[in-house]
């Protein structure tokens, strides 16, 4: 798992699956990957991806970690999150 932030966004790519996600958490890009494992025909650029996809349980963890990221921190180890299909399913 790679994770990079630019001045306005932090990008993070596993296994091919790719998001970006701006400081306001609305997800700027989404690898087709991305989208076939999230059951999505287009990419949810005005979605939130914290409310829209990552579980209710690692959500408070993920903004967490996320906002150290957008600080500048770079945490050793990164939670694995559970995510959310559009249907609901993880």
């Amino acid at each position: 798992m790679t994770v990079s932030s630019e001045r306005d966004a932090v990008y993070a790519e596993l296994q091919g699956f790719s998001v970006s996600v701006d400081r306001a958490g609305r997800v700027r890009s989404l690898g087709r990957s991305g989208r076939v494992a999230l059951g999505l025909e287009v990419e949810p650029k005005t979605s939130n991806w914290f409310e829209s996809f990552v579980d209710e349980a690692d959500r408070s963890a993920a903004r967490a970690t996320f906002q150290r990221w957008v600080q500048g921190e770079r945490p050793q180890a990164l939670e694995l999150l559970r995510l959310r299909r559009r249907n609901g399913s993880l």
